[in-house]
């Protein structure tokens, strides 16, 4: 599989492998080197489980850089081979720009965003958020969101690691209230215990995106239950 920034014309090839050793690797760098166009970075990805999880928890770069750069609006991100980024660039920023809206922030906001990945919304939404704490169970999309905070300066963002389901409550525990919440779930959509976790954080306002219809059908029946009202999205 690949990785490819858009817009800095950077290429990561990441080969996902169930051993640890590729015969002819030598070889078979070489001809990524001399074929693609960009290559910055290849990775080998090692996935033992014989499960429908495509990658594995261990990365070992076979050459180049351990990630690549690309950029939405004035942000730059680093991109690594487990960290999610949007593949189209210019989609992306139409729809994170509507998400923005939908948050209606006024500068004086706590929001938290689920799913945060390598941080793109979250450290957009600092433009007019008070504080964004970004939450992500992958650890390198989480070390790719803290190092893209740096690099962007955005002092008003902070990344977990962990779990909604239990970082929402921890949260709450340590006086922290959430007044605007971001989901940008997976295709399965969002985890049942972290549902449960968003809705018992009373937050005033929830901004959905989801690729899938049925998913976030599902979801959305359990916030109605809860005193939720569904806004549909206007598109420009």
């Amino acid at each position: 599989m690949g990785r490819d920034g858009i817009k800095s014309s950077k290429v990561m090839a990441v080969i996902i492998t169930s051993a640890y050793d590729i015969p002819y690797r030598r070889e078979l760098i070489e001809c990524l080197k001399a074929g693609v166009p960009g290559l910055k970075s290849v990775v080998q990805n090692i996935n033992k489980k014989p499960t429908n999880v495509v990658m594995g928890a261990k990365d070992r770069i076979l050459w180049g850089e351990p990630v690549i750069k690309d950029t939405l609006w004035d942000f730059t991100f680093n991109i690594s081979a487990r960290s999610f980024f949007q593949v189209n660039s210019v989609q992306a920023e139409r729809l994170y720009g509507c998400a923005l809206d939908y948050a209606d922030l006024t500068g004086k906001e706590t929001m938290t965003d689920i799913y945060c990945g390598t941080g793109t919304i979250s450290l957009y939404m600092t433009k007019q958020a008070a504080k964004i704490y970004g939450i992500e169970l992958a650890g390198p999309a989480t070390e790719d969101a803290k190092k893209n905070a740096g690099l962007n300066s955005c002092a008003n963002a902070e990344f977990i690691h962990g779990d909604a389901k239990d970082v929402l409550p921890d949260l709450l525990k340590a006086g922290i209230r959430t007044d605007v919440m971001l989901l940008d779930t997976p295709r399965a959509g969002c985890d049942e215990k972290a549902l449960r976790a968003a809705a018992a954080a009373a937050t005033k306002r929830i901004v959905y995106i989801s690729c899938i219809s049925a998913s976030i059908a599902r979801d959305l029946a359990y916030l109605t239950e809860k005193e939720y009202e569904i806004l549909m999205p206007i598109v420009k």
